[in-house]
């Protein structure tokens, strides 16, 4: 009951946090569908690992989401190949047989989704664990600067996230 507990507390408070930032952004003159549900979506998502692991460091956390999910690597490239090609195409050929312009925007925010997925699944498998306190000296200031500069990937992943999350929601306000 515990976790269920925290679980929807962390969600409830991210997702009041999401509507103020893009209030404040100025993303939230009129609401509609499409952004209720992304605001919504986007801290689900966000608080599902908190159910894993409630005592687990982040970088524990993204390692066992990257070990879990290695499936969705070949969908990713799969996705990100896609987008690439609809968005080149509709960039690079104006006057083709099929005038593909209007979905340069979705396929600008697939293949940035695409990209971060298949960067958080490839960057963080191999993160070492923690040191045991029986190890030498030098050998657990290497470990522990190993994690940091993982944990340096990790705040940056999640920056780039919300610089996407930002440009999604900026890119379906125009294109819808």
């Amino acid at each position: 009951m515990r976790k269920k507990k925290v679980f929807w507390s962390i969600w409830s408070i991210f997702t009041v946090s999401v509507i103020l930032f893009f209030y404040a952004l100025g993303e939230l003159e009129q609401m509609d569908f499409g952004k209720s549900v992304i605001l919504t979506a986007i801290p689900l998502v966000a608080a599902i690992p908190s159910i894993a692991g409630l005592k687990a460091a982040m970088i524990d956390r993204l390692k066992v989401f990257s070990n879990k999910f290695q499936w969705l690597k070949p969908l990713a490239l799969i996705i990100g190949g896609i987008s690439l090609a609809v968005f080149l195409y509709g960039f690079l050929c104006k006057s083709c047989f099929w005038a593909m312009d209007q979905y340069l925007i979705p396929a600008g925010i697939s293949l940035l989704w695409s990209g971060a997925l298949y960067w958080f699944l490839v960057a963080f498998p191999d993160v070492p664990d923690k040191p045991s306190p029986d190890e030498r000296f030098f050998s657990k200031l290497s470990v522990r600067f190993k994690r940091f500069v993982y944990l340096l990937f990790a705040l940056t992943g999640l920056v780039l996230t919300m610089a996407i999350v930002v440009f999604t929601v900026r890119g379906l306000r125009i294109w819808l």
